[in-house]
């Protein structure tokens, strides 16, 4: 499980770095539009190729298929073209949330220096931007997650369906306010605002692991 959110985070990494690169290269609506039709036909170029592979053969193909198509593998039922469009969904969400961090940081970057600009700390803004970005990302990835287990095991008007839509709103919710402040000029607490609560539950989580790997490995649990 660990390896595979780290492979997933350094593939997230890998695309947020290329969208940045060509919004700063083509401008950020122009590199979007790049970016959008790139990996579209990417992902197309990766079924068509896994497609070709013969039953148990592990080849080159099936890396290119693993790289590019497999976001909400529970939500594609492993259908090969909802596997294309959720994936390339997915890429394109990644790719807008850099096009507003640069198009939004853009006149910051532009306007004229002044004192109190320069009296700031010189990685300040840049270690928002990566905190903010890495922020949403987990936040959609979790959204995906769960609209994925909602649609795979639950019902929705059933105890437990109601239970995931409460926490996809609440998630929607922590997205559409870390926006709202962003455009607003409020980077720190955009941030906040989309990884707080995450933060927050990844300590609480890890706190309880390491209770129950050291404390309670000798306690009687019934």
């Amino acid at each position: 499980m660990a390896r595979r959110v780290l492979w997933k985070a350094m593939l997230v990494s890998v695309a947020g770095a290329t969208c940045w690169g060509l919004a700063r290269w083509l401008g950020p609506w122009l590199g979007f539009a790049v970016w959008t039709g790139a990996i579209g036909l990417a992902c197309v170029g990766a079924a068509i190729a896994v497609k070709g592979a013969r039953p148990g053969e592990i080849t080159w193909r099936n890396r290119l298929a693993g790289y590019l198509i497999t976001w909400a593998m529970g939500l594609t039922r492993g259908q090969l073209g909802r596997m294309v469009v959720v994936s390339w969904a997915a890429w394109v969400a990644i790719g807008l949330a850099v096009t507003m961090l640069v198009v939004r940081d853009a006149p910051a970057a532009s306007a004229p220096t002044s004192a109190t600009v320069s009296a700031a700390p010189a990685g300040a803004s840049t270690v928002a931007l990566v905190l903010l970005f890495a922020a949403w990302v987990i936040d959609g990835m979790a959204l995906i997650y769960i609209f994925g287990v909602l649609a795979t095991n639950f019902r929705p008007g059933s105890s437990a369906g109601r239970s995931m839509l409460k926490l996809m709103a609440t998630l929607l919710a922590m997205l559409g306010g870390s926006v709202a402040l962003w455009l607003n000029g409020r980077p720190g607490w955009a941030a906040a605002v989309a990884g707080g609560p995450v933060l927050l539950l990844g300590l609480a989580y890890g706190l309880f692991i390491a209770l129950m790997l050291t404390a309670g490995r000798n306690a009687r649990w019934n």
